[in-house]
């Protein structure tokens, strides 16, 4: 009895040692929001998105239906973060809204994800945040190979 509750006890540690990744809380960052950064969070917002960006590979998403609700989704996150971030001056609030929205991001192409990501990365350098801790690599790769990436 003893010696299987001590195996039960080894393998969970293991287990636990081997994903502690997947527990490690996000490291706060206290954003400094001026009328400039909103600003240019608001310019950001009126910008058609999803288009064909010259001399890389995104050709623009399709179908238009698509590219439209994508378009509709990245512009309600950035009003919500707009709205919310003078009294949410937190990365953890931004963050929030990211997964929010990657999770309603519906495109499986490698291309539209990648594009998605460089408008969360644009609004990053926007309001100043650092590091996702990893979000971007787990939500693009998925949990197991992400944090190998």
């Amino acid at each position: 009895m003893f010696k299987n509750i001590l195996i039960g006890f080894i393998l969970m540690s293991v287990v636990a040692f081997a994903k502690w990744h997947y527990f490690k809380p996000v490291t706060e960052q206290k954003l400094i929001i001026t009328n400039t950064v909103i600003l240019k969070l608001q310019i950001l917002r009126q910008e058609p998105k999803y288009y064909e960006v010259p001399d890389t590979s995104f050709n623009g998403m399709s179908p238009e239906t698509l590219r439209r609700l994508s378009e509709i989704q990245l512009n309600k996150m950035i009003d919500n973060i707009i709205h919310g971030i003078a009294s949410k001056p937190l990365k953890r609030f931004v963050l929030q809204e990211f997964k929010i929205t990657m999770n309603q991001f519906e495109p499986t192409d490698t291309e539209d994800r990648e594009r998605f990501l460089g408008y969360l990365e644009e609004i990053m350098d926007i309001v100043g945040i650092e590091s996702t801790d990893g979000l971007f690599k787990r939500w693009m790769y998925g949990p197991i190979l992400g944090p190998f990436t």
